[in-house]
């Protein structure tokens, strides 16, 4: 018996043509399903936190294949390919990775208070040079990885002269991936129309962080976006920055972070991370003087497989101890660095 999660009916009939000896019952309640399960697929658009907790109902059996149906990337398979794609699609969890980033640069021009990258604290440009990253996500191809969207982000990503040809590199290694920059939306319209072609035709999403300085601003940028068939969505609670660290060590409740942690898995110069205050936490260090942990990744060469990835990236970090955690402490509305100071970022415990 096969139990699936969310995934539309539509997917459902097409993946009986090919595991047609398989029965197919959409599991929306711990009732749903009577019996045992042999497989679990799973759409993407479920959270890693929503998938552990289907898991649990069948904890008893150890042996439960489950896959990961990247329902993200229907939309953008045509129709007559849609069929042989949807299983191609299907991979197996120990190989998913559900969103990706990649800062190509760690510099911004926005100079966002509170910056979880830590980018209002870089006072030189930085770059993730393109021959590092196409070393860095052809080592995560070979790995065996799929993934359901590459992020890429900064500092500010529109920053990076060469963007394209980052984006250009992982379309030709990750056709089914969803593709985004993550932007404040200030730069979009210095975008020659070549590059706009090129961005249009590979289906690449703007997700635009709507900030105060982009409100009156962003009619004519959203203008630019349709009249260059450019895809974009728009993050209205980027708008909201919290205070990620505390001020002594929490050790007790780690278990606690690691397991409501959004785990926001990062890969920057040949380094993966389970989130940025972790890869990006030397820049906070050298700012303020400080002395948090820093050994929150590893390098991208020391894996053979995707599971010895994954389980690495399960595991709480050094950083861990000294995570709010995603509990919105102390939340603040955006607003510009100025006079700042290390108790911006940091939660009396």
């Amino acid at each position: 018996m096969v139990g699936t999660w969310r995934v539309s009916n539509e997917c459902i009939q097409v993946l009986k043509k090919h595991w047609d000896e398989e029965e197919f019952i959409p599991i929306e309640d711990d009732t749903s399903v009577n019996g045992n399960i042999d497989i679990l697929v799973f759409s993407s658009r479920c959270s890693e936190n929503e998938r552990r907790q289907v898991h649990r109902m069948y904890s008893v059996r150890c042996d439960v294949t489950t896959y990961i149906f990247n329902e993200m990337a229907v939309n953008s398979i045509e129709d007559e390919t849609l069929g042989k794609n949807i299983v191609d699609l299907c991979v197996r969890e120990c190989a998913w990775i559900d969103s990706l980033q990649i800062p190509v640069v760690k510099h911004c021009n926005l100079n966002c208070n509170r910056c979880y990258h830590f980018s209002n604290l870089v006072k030189n440009k930085e770059l993730y040079e393109l021959n590092d990253y196409k070393k860095d996500i052809t080592t995560i191809k070979r790995l065996g990885f799929s993934i359901g969207e590459i992020r890429f982000l900064g500092g500010e990503p529109l920053l990076n002269d060469n963007l394209v040809e980052y984006i250009t590199f992982t379309n030709s290694l990750f056709p089914n991936t969803i593709l985004k920059v993550v932007t404040n939306g200030l730069l979009i319209t210095r975008l020659s129309p070549q590059k706009c072609k090129m961005l249009s035709r590979m289906k690449v999403v703007f997700s635009i962080s709507l900030y105060a300085p982009m409100h009156n601003k962003f009619d004519s940028i959203e203008k630019f976006l349709v009249s260059n068939n450019l895809r974009y969505e728009i993050f209205r609670i980027g708008n909201r920055f919290d205070k990620i660290l505390l001020k002594n060590s929490n050790l007790e409740k780690v278990s606690i972070v690691v397991e409501n942690c959004e785990k926001c898995v990062i890969v920057y110069k040949g380094q993966i991370g389970r989130c940025a205050p972790g890869m990006f936490i030397t820049d906070f260090n050298l700012y303020f003087d400080a002395c948090y942990p820093e050994n929150n990744s590893l390098k991208l060469e020391e894996f053979n497989c995707t599971k010895d990835v994954l389980a690495y990236l399960d595991r709480a970090v050094p950083l861990c101890e000294w995570c709010t955690g995603d509990s919105h402490i102390e939340s603040y509305p955006w607003s510009k660095t100025q006079n700042i100071k290390k108790e911006d970022y940091i939660i009396e415990n």
